[in-house]
């Protein structure tokens, strides 16, 4: 007699809603695939792309045909009251209705099935299209299933006993990158994939490791329930760090309750470009994820919060005897569901708890972590003398930087590299004023005490101006390729003005000069709009007074595109210092102003041609007026060369200088995925 044919046994309505709709993208789909090799008692799952399909692979049990009918292709079926544990493994099942397979609907229109249970084969094929069509007709009728020819798709499959599920007409393109970006969402989606629990998981011939789930060697702190098997997984920890045990916290009814809450050490860590958001509390079920997030929808107001990541393993939320804790898409538990709210309200307080414990571990191990990282800083707090109150609140105060809270997100490390050398200025000025304090206890005969105590005082001066110096040369390097592009004028006026050490290493704004400088200043502008004609007018760029060091420093820049006249120059330049002495005088009498130089430089494009003759003459009228003519690049160039100097030759006598190179090389390793990867939908 021959056998029936496959059918689905289901309300098409119904299929349409929990089936097709199910998902909406990939990763779920897959997973609920995988869920079901695991039920299978299957040790190793292959997912892979060829010719525009996606095959999904096992070596579990197989079904016999009169499975398939009985359990493939009728939905709703209770597999767990028949075998509550798998046959071969006594797995707990991960399925629970039988849902999941219908999902492969959501992201192909065809859908071929091969399964084979001690060596007999049986294969069919699903076609969407079809599918809609009966829907249409006959909603409430069974669908039969085209049954595929057993010897033709040997050739495909050939296995004593497993299942293949292959994927074709897909709603959206897969490829290579996809498929390498499975590995981290399928290695999130699942605590049971890895050889401890005999089940592994291959994408496109490379196997998925708990590590694929991408933060486990980002975890700085964790805090574990139940036994701590995560010492060999979060390679940044170490014992002192992170063996804190909560198990004693859980209450009576979360007593099973397994798992980890852990921090990272920058919350960029979590939220990496193209990849899901790690900054979550995972809840996993019988091995499989149940909520991505327990936290969603709700926030605990903690700065922390952005650290944390976590998983969190309760089987117990899975009972069978008990209600479906899952909402309808598979995807989260129910909030409404009292054993949810208590896991959320227990897990929300543990935050706060561990969010305390996690700023004194930062404040406690951070001038640890950095001293093992940077050699050079654990040499200049063991310079310190020992046991000493300021070596003890050197390694307080460096530890607390590392728990710093408030700093501008993506800027974190530049700014606690910027803080760590600033308080390292701070503590040499706070070592000097103790050695200065002991002056009193030197002898007057005791000169080489002396002499030490100021060089100390010297050093430290030397490594102020360092640092001023190094950035100083950071300026002048961004400058040098602004003007390489043709920015001058925009780039010029912004800076000059601000920071006349451009100009010469000895200008600086002289204090209680902002008098001058508004009264000169004004002089000026009247005078530019007063005495020069449009074409004058249109060839500066602008012109500005500055009081510097005993002198007057009045500013001209030309536009670079502008020829002139040495000549020309010379009159100008006379003009203004004529009119500068006398608002001196008239302004400020004998005071101190009166007594200052007068000094003028033209910033223009290019040196003015003309008569070498004439032009010798004008350059010593111009040396008279304690005038000079500089082009731009004369004046980055020459600028930069005496910084750098003076830096190749700083570096040798500040005993500071590889400190703080250091802390700048420094930055915590930081694994981020490769942008170049076509993102994948949650």
């Amino acid at each position: 007699m021959p056998n029936e044919s496959l059918k689905f046994s289901i309300n098409l309505h119904e299929l349409e809603h929990i089936g097709m709709r199910l998902y909406g993208s990939m990763p779920p789909v897959l997973a609920e695939l995988v869920a079901n090799a695991w039920d299978a008692d299957a040790t190793r799952v292959e997912i892979s792309l060829s010719d525009d399909q996606l095959t999904i692979e096992d070596d579990g049990l197989g079904m016999t045909r009169e499975q398939v009918a009985a359990r493939y292709l009728t939905v709703g079926y209770q597999r767990r009251q028949e075998h509550p544990q798998t046959l071969k493994f006594d797995r707990l099942p991960m399925g629970r209705k039988g849902i999941g397979k219908l999902s492969t609907f959501s992201i192909a229109d065809v859908v071929t099935v091969i399964t084979a249970h001690d060596s007999i084969t049986t294969a069919f094929l699903i076609d969407a299209k079809k599918l809609r069509e009966k829907m249409a007709k006959d909603p409430s009728g069974d669908f039969e299933v085209d049954e595929l020819d057993n010897q033709k798709v040997h050739q495909r499959f050939n296995r004593q006993h497993g299942t293949r599920v292959e994927l074709t007409q897909l709603h959206k393109s897969v490829n290579q990158p996809v498929l390498r970006g499975l590995r981290q969402r399928l290695a999130r989606r699942f605590s049971v994939i890895g050889g401890q629990k005999n089940f592994e998981v291959w994408v496109d011939g490379t196997q998925i490791e708990p590590t694929d789930r991408g933060y486990d060697d980002k975890i700085e702190f964790y805090w574990f329930y139940g036994a701590d098997t995560y010492s060999s997984r979060f390679k940044k920890s170490n014992e002192n760090q992170s063996v804190r045990d909560r198990t004693g916290m859980l209450r009576p009814s979360l007593a099973k309750l397994r798992g980890w809450i852990g921090t990272v050490y920058l919350p960029s860590q979590l939220k990496v470009e193209g990849e899901e958001n790690q900054n979550s509390i995972a809840v996993y079920m019988r091995g499989k994820i149940a909520q991505h997030n327990l936290l969603e929808g709700f926030s605990t107001n903690l700065y922390a919060e952005s650290y944390f990541v976590g998983e969190l393993h309760f089987d117990e939320l899975d009972e069978d005897d008990k209600d479906d804790i899952a909402t309808t898409n598979r995807q989260q538990l129910s909030v409404n569901d009292p054993r949810v709210s208590e896991l959320r309200e227990f897990i929300k307080q543990e935050l706060f708890e561990v969010a305390q414990l996690w700023g004194k571990l930062r404040a406690e191990f951070g001038a640890e972590q950095l001293a093992q990282e940077v050699p050079e800083v654990r040499a200049w707090l063991e310079s310190m003398p020992k046991n000493s109150d300021l070596r003890k609140q050197a390694n307080k105060w460096i530890g607390k930087l590392n728990a710093l809270k408030g700093i501008d997100e993506g800027n974190e490390e530049l700014v606690k590299r910027e803080l760590l050398k600033a308080s390292i200025l701070a503590f040499e000025v706070y070592r000097n004023k103790s050695q200065l304090s002991r002056l009193d206890e030197i002898g007057v005969d005791d000169i080489p005490a002396f002499l030490l105590a100021f060089d100390d005082i010297q050093d430290l001066d030397r490594s102020f101006y360092g640092q001023i110096v190094k950035q100083r040369l950071a300026v002048i390097k961004q400058l040098q390729r602004q003007v390489e592009q043709n920015d001058y004028e925009k780039i010029i006026q912004r800076f000059l003005f601000k920071n006349l050490w451009l100009l010469d290493p000895g200008m600086e704004r002289a204090s209680g000069s902002e008098v001058c400088e508004r009264t000169i200043g004004k002089y000026l502008d009247d005078m530019k709009e007063a005495d020069l004609d449009d074409d004058a007018r249109l060839a500066r760029l602008d012109i500005a007074y500055r009081a510097a060091q005993s002198r007057h420093v009045i500013v001209e820049l030309k536009r670079p595109s502008v020829t002139f006249n040495i000549g020309e120059l010379v009159q100008q330049i006379q003009k203004y210092v004529n009119g500068v002495s006398e608002v001196v005088a008239a302004e400020f009498g004998e005071s101190e102003y009166k007594s200052w130089t007068i000094e003028a430089v033209c910033l223009v494009g290019s040196r003015p041609t003309g008569d070498a003759r004439v032009q010798n003459q004008n350059e010593n009228i111009l040396a008279a007026l304690n005038a000079r003519v500089v082009t731009y690049k004369e004046l980055l160039d020459q600028t930069y060369k005496a910084y750098n100097e003076y830096i190749t030759k700083h570096e040798e006598l500040d005993r500071l200088w590889q400190i703080f190179d250091a802390i700048e090389d420094f930055a915590p390793e930081v694994k981020e995925a490769s942008n170049s990867e076509t993102p994948l939908e949650n």
